[in-house]
């Protein structure tokens, strides 16, 4: 079996207060080194530090799923998150640190196999700012991503990364609706859709895709984020069999507020991984449009789910 798994690169992370690892994988039989074989490979991280705000509570939430599926003997698929870590440290008067950090990797071989992971991490804090008080923390976001495939057109993998984090203004809620809006925010799936809602926000993202459809690294951001180092490496080439793409940005939040605020700070960092053969355009896109159960019998199929949270 060709072996395509790589090491974590993953930026120096501080102490952690508590830690929730989900290490789920999943290997479905073993192969013959002579035959095809994708790679798929995610990983992400958001680091903030230094909040010159203190918090009455901190809520997170860290889930990681794979799913394998392999219709012989002869197409063995795996797939990996593994760290999927969420830190936070709030111990006054210390600024309080949060990291959240991912890597997912998937690998398939032959034909007639589907192989999937994903991890998702948010973070919610609330924050009083006093009138003419400074909201401010520094930040460190990391996103790296690789495809690689041996025949096109029937083989395809597929890698996406995200962070990002977005600053509202909550004064006038209540305990209860504080409440509320964090544990909507950290149960519903957002999707990054509320950034014209927020004070300030920054994101960075990318998507892979061996079909060439979709293959973008980006970042955004609002008026008070600051950028002090941005560098990125790409290779969209839909002519080639192996793409890859890695962005570094390190920044900061500052912001003044007029009058005596209080904020909700919401953190994220997602990474998926997919890797398929044949493409699901021909019978395993049954599979993924639903009708799973009916063919499920010819297939050895493994699927792990792993979901944690804490308040502090």
């Amino acid at each position: 079996m060709k072996n395509y798994l790589r090491e974590s690169k993953k930026i120096p992370s501080k102490r952690l207060s508590f830690l929730l690892t989900p290490i789920v994988a999943t290997s479905v039989l073993a192969a013959s080194p002579s035959q095809a074989a994708t790679f798929s490979f995610a990983q992400a991280e958001l680091t903030i530090t230094g909040l010159t705000a203190e918090s009455d509570f901190i809520d997170s939430l860290n889930e990681a799923e794979i799913d394998a599926i392999s219709k012989n003997e002869d197409a063995p698929v795996e797939v990996i998150n593994s760290p999927a870590v969420t830190s936070v440290i709030n111990t006054p008067p210390e600024p309080i640190e949060i990291d959240t950090f991912a890597t997912s990797e998937a690998f398939g071989e032959n034909k007639d196999y589907l192989g999937t992971g994903n991890t998702n991490s948010k973070v919610v804090g609330n924050f009083d700012v006093a009138q003419g008080e400074e909201f401010a923390f520094n930040f460190e976001a990391f996103v790296d991503l690789e495809t690689r495939i041996d025949e096109s057109p029937t083989e395809s993998a597929q890698s996406q990364g995200e962070v990002g984090f977005w600053l509202f203004d909550t004064t006038g809620l209540n305990e209860k609706d504080l409440e509320e809006l964090s544990d909507n925010l950290l149960t519903t799936d957002t999707n990054n859709s509320f950034s014209d809602r927020a004070l300030e926000y920054f994101t960075l993202g990318g998507n892979l895709n061996t079909s060439g459809d979709g293959d973008a690294l980006s970042s955004n951001k609002s008026d008070n984020v600051f950028f002090t180092v941005e560098d990125q490496v790409v290779d969209f080439d839909q002519e080639s069999q192996n793409e890859f793409a890695t962005a570094v940005v390190e920044g900061s939040l500052l912001r003044t507020f007029d009058k005596k605020s209080n904020l909700t700070l919401f953190a994220t960092r997602k990474t998926l991984v997919r890797v398929a053969a044949p493409e699901p355009s021909t019978n395993l896109a049954l599979i993924v449009a639903g009708t799973l159960a009916a063919i499920a019998a010819s297939y050895k199929r493994k699927k792990t789910h792993f979901t944690s949270r804490n308040r502090i």
